[in-house]
């Protein structure tokens, strides 16, 4: 769970990003933009993949909390 976190945090920080590009139009603000949008194309995906991850392993997450909680 902390690495969809991090993913998580990661993908506002780009969606920050691209927010303060918005108002420029000169070259330089486009280029970022571009490439800021592939990054945050690919931390969705990450994110994706991550949270269907966390959602396979639940079943043998909650196990192991019930086996702490008996301790």
């Amino acid at each position: 769970m902390d690495r969809a976190r991090d993913i998580a945090v990661r993908l506002e920080n780009v969606e920050e990003g691209l927010k303060k590009l918005k108002g420029r139009g000169d070259e330089e603000a486009s280029i970022r933009t571009k490439h800021l949008t592939g990054i945050g194309e690919h931390l969705r995906t990450q994110l994706l993949e991550e949270l269907d991850w966390i959602h396979e392993q639940k079943p043998e997450l909650e196990i192991k909390q019930k086996k702490k909680l008996k301790r």
